[in-house]
């Protein structure tokens, strides 16, 4: 007597076998006959087939899931990598203003339109209030609104006016600058 041998089938050909039977073109002993195996195997196969094809597609959704969960993981990280670069951007902005701070310059001519920051961050970060911006940049040239003499001028009025407050801007023209106009004074 001899004994034969047990074969492991392989789970593509399980499947070929188990969809040539539900197909029904034949019967399940011709199937078994033309693949030269026992026809209770070939019920076991089928039933498993139809046991486990809900799980063909809910390893469909799950590969789904994966890939929209990864999508999303994705525009995370472009999201993420896109605020650092925005703080990098207001950091490297704010390191120049306190540079140019300590250096003496004026709180409206740190305010630069060719920088990568817009206008309205830049103004928000050094609490310039917009209509005071935009009213500064209209004055003709920012730099110098006054010769040396008018601003010696009102400096020495301010100081006499600390001095005497009752005195007014007739009495401080004619005591201390009676060769200045008073419309230039004021």
């Amino acid at each position: 007597m001899s004994v034969k041998k047990h074969t492991n089938y392989s789970a593509e050909f399980k499947a070929k076998v188990a969809i040539e039977l539900l197909e029904g073109e034949d019967p399940i002993g011709i199937v078994a006959s033309r693949y030269d195996l026992n026809p209770t195997m070939l019920a076991r196969w089928r039933r498993q087939f139809l046991e486990n094809a809900s799980m063909i597609f809910s390893a469909q959704s799950d590969e789904q899931k994966l890939l929209k969960e990864e999508e999303e993981h994705v525009k995370e990280v472009d999201n993420l990598n896109r605020i650092i670069g925005e703080l990098t951007v207001e950091r490297d902005y704010l390191q120049n203003v306190c540079t140019q701070l300590l250096e003496g310059k004026d709180l409206y001519d740190l305010v630069d339109i060719t920088k990568q920051l817009s206008v309205a961050k830049q103004r928000e970060f050094l609490h310039i209030p917009r209509s005071s911006y935009y009213a500064h940049c209209e004055k003709p040239n920012n730099n110098r609104l006054f010769t040396q003499e008018e601003e010696r001028a009102m400096k020495e009025t301010d100081l006499i006016h600390i001095g005497s407050p009752c005195y007014g801007a007739h009495k401080i023209s004619k005591v201390a600058f009676h060769h200045i106009v008073l419309r230039q004074i004021l």
